[in-house]
């Protein structure tokens, strides 16, 4: 039987953990209904006997303290605040999970549990992936890991990552499928009413460019093309209007918003598509010339390449 440990951080997001805790015990469940070996047993550990959650609303006593946590199979951590006090409030176990890890244990990740993976410098130089709403302020403190928000989970460097709620649930739904069957996996996702299948983020994905950067320079020009994000905009125009020359507008764009212009320009039209294809009842042509498009294939392919979806196929989920 393998043996799987929750790492439990201090702040824990309670409904993370408990999302995924109970996946795996709906496996369990199913298994012995099915008289078939019991897959894995599960158990939660933690660097101290109290663990507040809900803004204290909520304490966790795990079965496992630091440093006795016993040998498993696996270590998940689950969903937890990414802030820079939280990460000092949970030293003791990013220390932990570094020399574990050296040691070769397989570890994973749920939604932004991945920010103390990375605190413990196990994800540098990799493949992860994190919440679409916290890849800008990863991207940020954490530079050394390749960050997306598209995918729903990645495995590299023997290290599983994950996005949000229900993309940390496909996780669990592969470890099930990994330690047990698909019939099992299949069984837990009908249970829970999940799309075993789906691979992006990008259809629940909303774009607010990133701002936090600090460059006073190119938060304007931000700005800029939000505000006209209509309009044919070069690069030439933003560097007369914000006297900049190109290459250096261009280089401290990218550095601010970890994009090109056209990149960041591109995003904001299809968000403010987005927006018009939820609310309103106009044709898809008319949204199209109205973010600034005159080709509908160019649209198509830039409203994919940013939401997953076509035009069409948004409308009919989210209007």
């Amino acid at each position: 039987m393998k043996q799987i440990v929750f790492l439990v951080p201090q702040g824990v997001n309670l409904a993370g953990l408990e999302q995924a805790r109970l996946g795996l015990a709906e496996a369990c469940s199913y298994r012995k209904q099915q008289n078939l070996p019991m897959p894995f047993e599960v158990s939660l550990a933690g660097a101290q006997s109290d663990i507040r959650t809900g803004n204290g609303h909520y304490t966790i006593h795990p079965d496992h303290l630091l440093p006795d946590i016993p040998q498993a199979d696996l270590y998940i951590v689950p969903p937890t605040t990414p802030s820079p006090a939280a990460l000092s409030e949970n030293a003791a176990l990013i220390g932990w999970i570094a020399a574990k890890f050296a040691q070769g244990a397989p570890v994973a990740s749920l939604c932004m549990g991945s920010s103390l993976l990375a605190a413990a410098g196990i994800l540098d130089g990799l493949r992860a992936v994190t919440h679409w709403q916290a890849l800008e302020a990863m991207q940020q403190v954490f530079p050394r890991v390749r960050w997306n928000a598209e995918k729903t989970m990645d495995f590299d460097g023997g290290i599983f990552t994950s996005g949000g709620a229900i993309s940390a649930s496909r996780l669990i739904l592969h470890l099930i499928e990994m330690h047990s069957d698909r019939a099992t996996a299949i069984y837990c996702a009908k249970v829970f009413q999940l799309d075993y299948e789906r691979h992006s983020q990008l259809p629940f994905s909303i774009f607010n460019g990133w701002k936090a950067h600090g460059d006073s320079s190119i938060t304007p020009v931000q700005s800029f093309l939000e505000r006209h994000y209509s309009e044919k905009i070069t690069v030439e125009q933003l560097c007369d209007s914000f006297a900049m020359g190109r290459r250096t507008l261009e280089r401290r764009f990218r550095k601010a918003t970890g994009q090109s212009v056209l990149e960041y320009q591109q995003r904001i039209r299809v968000e403010a598509a987005k927006r018009q294809l939820e609310m309103t009842s106009s044709t898809i042509s008319d949204v199209m010339y109205g973010v600034g498009y005159n080709d509908a294939k160019a649209f198509r392919d830039t409203f994919r390449k940013y939401s997953g979806l076509s035009p069409l196929a948004y409308r009919e989920r989210y209007q």
